[in-house]
C-alpha cells in the first residue's frame, strides 16, 4: 500500500472567518473541510462566530505529471491557489486566507498558521456568518458551481479572464486588510474599480465631452494644432472618474442599494 501523496495533487490550506457548509467537488478540484482534532476545544470554539472565529478548509485540485528529468523544475501552483480563494471572496463576500500548500509533487509541506490564531471583527459583512446582503449567495460551498468556468481556467475570453483575476485578487486583498489598514484596502477597491473600468470601457471616447472628441478627429487628420491637442489630450486624466463612475452605475443594480443592504450599520 503506498501511502505517500500523489504526485498529481495539489492541496493547500486555506481558512475564514466567516463559516460555510457543505463541499465542492468537481472534475479535476475539491473544497473540503479540515475540522479541528477531538481534544482541540478552542478550535471548535473558532466555528462559532465571533472575535476568535476561523475555520479551516482544503482546496485540492488535479495537476499535469512533471517529467522525472534531470533538471527539471516543479511548477508552483501558489498563483492557482490564490486565483481560487480570491474568487471564492468575490463570490461570497467573505474574507478568506490561505495558510500554503500541505502537499505537491508527492511530497508534504508545512502549513503558516499565523494567520489563523488572529483575531477578527464579527459585525464585519466580510468576517460574520451570514449571507452578504447585496448578492444572496448562501454560504454553502455547493454554490461554488456558479463560478466553476472561471475556476477550472476557461480561456474562451483570455483578455476578460485576466482583467477578473486581477480585479478579484485587489478585491481580495481589501478584505483581507480594512481591519488594520482601511486606507490600503480602499486603495485596492478602486485598482479593482480602475480594472474592471478598463475592460467595461474600451472604447472610453463615449465618456469623453464634444470638445475632446472635435479635438481627437483633429489629430487623426494630421490637423498643425500640436500644442492645443498636446493640453486637451492631458485633461482626459479627468476622465478616468466619470470612467470608473459610470462602470460602476453600469454593473451594480437596485438591489445592492435596497434597505438589506444596510443591516451591517446597526451589528444586525
Amino acid at each position: 500500500m503506498n501511502l505517500k501523496p500523489a504526485e498529481t495533487i495539489q492541496r493547500f490550506l486555506i481558512s475564514s472567518t466567516s463559516h460555510f457548509v457543505a463541499e465542492y467537488e468537481a472534475d479535476g478540484i475539491l473544497i473540503t473541510h479540515a475540522f479541528p482534532g477531538s481534544r482541540s476545544s478552542e478550535g471548535f470554539l473558532r466555528l462559532k462566530e465571533g472575535p476568535l472565529s476561523r475555520s479551516a478548509y482544503m482546496l485540492s485540485f488535479v495537476v499535469p505529471p512533471v517529467p522525472k528529468i534531470a533538471g527539471t523544475v516543479f511548477p508552483d501552483y501558489e498563483g492557482t491557489a490564490e486565483w481560487a480563494y480570491s474568487l471564492l471572496s468575490l463570490l461570497y463576500g467573505k474574507r478568506f486566507d490561505s495558510h500554503g500548500c500541505v502537499e505537491a509533487h508527492g511530497n508534504f509541506r508545512l502549513p503558516q498558521l499565523e494567520e489563523f490564531t488572529s483575531i477578527c471583527n464579527p459585525v464585519l459583512p466580510q468576517n460574520d456568518h451570514k449571507p452578504r446582503s447585496d448578492i444572496a449567495v448562501p454560504l454553502d460551498f455547493r454554490h461554488v458551481a456558479r463560478i466553476a468556468p472561471m475556476l477550472m481556467g476557461g480561456n474562451e475570453k483570455p483578455h476578460a479572464r485576466t482583467a477578473l483575476s486581477a480585479a478579484a485578487k485587489f478585491y481580495h486583498q481589501a478584505l483581507q486588510n480594512v481591519e488594520r489598514d482601511p486606507e490600503i484596502a480602499y486603495l485596492h477597491l478602486i485598482t479593482a474599480g480602475e480594472i474592471l473600468a478598463n475592460v467595461h470601457h474600451q472604447q472610453s471616447e463615449d465618456l469623453l465631452d464634444e470638445d475632446i472628441r472635435a479635438i481627437l478627429d483633429q489629430v487623426r487628420q494630421l490637423v498643425p494644432e500640436g500644442e492645443r491637442a498636446a493640453r486637451s489630450l492631458g485633461s482626459r486624466l479627468r476622465q478616468i472618474k466619470r470612467r470608473f463612475r459610470s462602470t460602476v452605475e453600469d454593473l451594480i443594480d437596485e438591489q445592492f442599494f435596497s434597505p438589506a443592504g444596510t443591516r451591517h450599520q446597526d451589528g444586525g
